[in-house]
């Protein structure tokens, strides 16, 4: 043997192996693809030991290199052996032919006829030997779980492994030439078409991902891959390729795409404003509601990195004292740290303004407990702030009214003393914390009085009075009597909790004379009860503090308008003073949303006029409080409620409530809207008239504002 044979039966196979490791990915698992070929050619040229070298070679470079595991080439499965005990058997009988064929030409003694015979013979070998490789491939591709296919160049399928039979349900006759294309989905059909035209013309690898029907009629989707076989031309024989299903695959990432464009949406709509950082301190995601809170216009006026804000904005906290960086949401939450509630101001360097918020953070972790960044909401709390200071002051008002002495006023619960203002344990000689837990009874001079005036309370008709008044002959802390008018009684039917309001008119008995002037004090104490409960609504509702209070001006000056007498006029300020007492049982949450109450949200408002005709409909009055407050939200068209009155059936002072309550309510600013001002509130109730609004109580509201130039008067000018 030649050494130049003996080097190229060595370096071809060698670089036919490197060729078959770069194109591993497209030629896996016909492993022996490109070496059966390499083994021929070198016995060819190089005779036979050149045929064997080769032989040898691309065994060695096949058991090292290309080898997968499920072919593991392990003596306790000889099964795996035989893939190589052919490929060896083949290599010598391809050098072996070789040699053959080599001497049969050489021999100049042999005559044609012979040669012809054994060419002939080498040709049915070579035939069977190829039919050899196609069973061997056809096996090979069988015991894969994918769906393997080989077509013509032309794109006609001439093979098909079991898969697809079993996935398909076609039969091998329906599945030939261009039967590929039945089982696609009909919208891949047209994309599948395009993609393996493509391929065809640029001699390119086919990959497509589309949707095959199962044989139940199903749809899955699956990936499809091909990659064409090429002649020594370099023109395409064949296209082998391969279906995978990844169908569970395709809905996963379907569902991550779904489920990132949600909270993608959820994080922009947020009402609070939130931001994210990674590690470094950049931001990598802000909603609107964020440049919103900071006051600026634009998504690129905000920093990339959150230390940029530090040379924007001044940062105090809860006490006014400067907060460094170090010590910033976002930067204790890179540390690790969470947090909820944390209030601070921002004021823009120079600007003199300033706004509160209250910071939630927490770290987003990966995997090892890592900081890999940080998510922080803001909540703007600027005007719940400003809230809080409006109720301290009405606290401190209320406290101030009921403490100031106008008469003396305490609350019982089981008949002991849970809560008495000073002027009413000085009436009796006592101290505040002196009667507080006290029976009631120790102002009784006798438990004959005492039951007296008890069974005079349950004998009450609750359906049309819950107050009665009395003047009793009560004891003072020394043991003397004296002489006072109480007024009051439980605060709902069937409750343990009582108010009294009492006045000593001891000394006014001698003198009859003043018994009017009592009547008016007792009238006074009345209305400043009312003015108190209109307060304690506001504290329920502090963002529209004074409604009631403005409600019941422009009432009063609605019906002097309407030619009312100045009683009914005052007595329907008074009404007014309460027309929405009902709020007390209205969750606190609810009348200070600062955004659009949800559809269940605003049908359990609605429900305030129910309950505040339950609280009134035992007051005895003058006039129907309870109807009245029920009916200011019904419609003269039947569009209001709660009972979808119309026209007359509803009480003329609730039309006259109704039309003073939206002029007030537009004109003045909401938590969920700023103020539209009296032009706007005008505008409705004229657009409303006759068929929302009472037309005569219309045109006397706007003959008010725009003839005598009527101004709803200011918080602060309230009492």
């Amino acid at each position: 043997m030649k050494l130049m044979n003996l080097a190229l039966a060595i370096i071809i196979p060698l670089a036919v192996g490197a060729l078959q490791y770069q194109l591993w990915q497209f030629i896996d698992p016909y492993v022996w693809f490109l070496f059966f070929p390499t083994v021929f050619f070198m016995a060819r040229f190089t005779g036979f030991w050149g045929g064997i070298v080769s032989t040898v070679v691309s065994l060695l470079l096949v058991w090292y290199v290309f080898v997968p595991t499920e072919f593991s080439w392990k003596i306790d499965n000889l099964q795996n052996i035989f893939p190589m005990l052919v490929f060896l058997i083949m290599g010598y009988f391809f050098s072996d032919s070789q040699r053959r064929l080599i001497e049969s030409r050489d021999s100049s003694q042999q005559d044609a006829k012979f040669i012809a015979k054994q060419r002939d013979e080498i040709a049915v070998l070579y035939q069977q030997n190829l039919a050899l490789d196609e069973i061997k491939f056809s096996q090979l591709a069988n015991s894969i779980p994918q769906i393997v296919w080989v077509t013509t160049a032309s794109g006609d399928n001439i093979f098909f492994n079991d898969e697809w039979y079993a996935y398909t349900g076609l039969s091998p006759e329906e599945s030939m030439g261009h039967g590929w294309n039945k089982p696609f989905h009909p919208e891949d059909q047209g994309i599948a078409w395009d993609a393996w035209q493509n391929a065809v013309k640029n001699n390119a690898r086919y990959s497509l991902e589309c949707r095959l029907r199962r044989s139940d009629g199903k749809y899955r989707w699956w990936l499809i891959r091909g990659i064409p076989a090429f002649n020594t031309d370099h023109q395409i024989e064949k296209w082998f390729g391969t279906c995978t299903d990844i169908h569970e695959l395709k809905l996963s990432q379907e569902a991550e795409r779904n489920s990132q464009a949600k909270l993608l949406a959820a994080f922009n709509s947020m009402n609070a404003a939130m931001l994210m950082v990674d590690k470094n301190g950049l931001i990598t995601n802000l909603n609107d509601a964020f440049i919103k809170f900071h006051r600026l216009k634009l998504k690129e006026d905000c920093p990339s990195m959150i230390s940029g804000y530090e040379s924007i904005f001044d940062v105090f906290d809860v006490d006014g004292k400067v907060t460094g960086i170090a010590d910033w949401p976002a930067t204790k939450a890179l540390n690790g740290e969470s947090g909820e509630g944390m209030e601070l101001t921002l004021s823009p360097k120079g600007s003199g303004e300033s706004w509160v918020g209250s910071y939630n953070y927490a770290p987003i972790l990966g995997f090892g407990g890592t900081v890999n960044g940080a998510v922080i909401t803001i909540r703007d709390i600027t005007a719940q702030k400003a809230a809080e200071k409006r109720l301290k002051n009405l606290l401190q008002e209320q406290t101030n009214i009921l403490n100031s002495g106008i008469a003396g006023i305490a609350k019982t619960k089981a008949h002991k003393f849970e809560w008495v203002n000073q002027r009413f344990a000085e009436n009796f000689g006592y101290k505040v914390e002196e009667l507080l837990g006290q029976s009631s009874e120790i102002l009784y001079p006798d438990t004959v009085t005492y039951d007296d005036f008890g069974r005079q309370i349950e004998s009450v008709d609750f359906e049309k009075i819950s107050i009665t008044q009395k003047t009793l002959e009560l004891k003072h802390k020394d043991g003397s009597l004296g002489w006072y008018l109480t007024g009051g009684g439980p605060i709902a039917k069937g409750s343990d909790e009582s108010i009294w309001i009492s006045f000593d008119i001891t000394n006014d008995l001698k003198n009859q004379e003043l018994l009017g002037v009592y009547a008016k004090r007792l009238e006074k104490a009345m209305e400043d009860t009312l003015l108190v409960l209109s307060k304690a609504v506001d504290m329920r509702d502090p963002y529209t503090a004074g409604h009631q209070q403005r409600v019941g001006l422009l009432a009063q000056e609605i019906a002097k308008k309407l030619g009312l007498s100045q009683a009914d006029a005052h007595n329907l300020n008074l009404i007014s003073l309460i027309h929405d007492i009902s709020k007390i049982g209205i969750p606190a949450e609810l009348l200070s949303k600062p955004t659009r109450l949800t559809h269940i949200e605003y049908e359990l408002i609605k429900t305030h006029v129910t309950i505040g005709y339950e609280i009134l409909k035992n007051l005895n009055f003058m006039v129907p409080v309870a109807e009245i407050v029920r009916e200011h939200h019904e419609r003269i068209d039947g569009s209001g409620y709660p009972q979808g009155l119309k026209g007359d059936q509803i009480l003329m002072e609730a039309r006259i409530i109704a039309v003073a309550d939206v002029v007030e309510a537009m004109s003045a600013h909401r938590p969920y809207r700023a103020a539209l001002g009296i032009d706007a509130a005008l505008a409705e109730i004229e657009q409303g008239r006759g068929t929302k609004y009472e037309p005569r109580v219309v045109d006397a509201c706007l003959e008010l504002f725009r003839k005598d130039n009527y101004q709803i008067p200011p918080s602060e000018s309230l009492i």
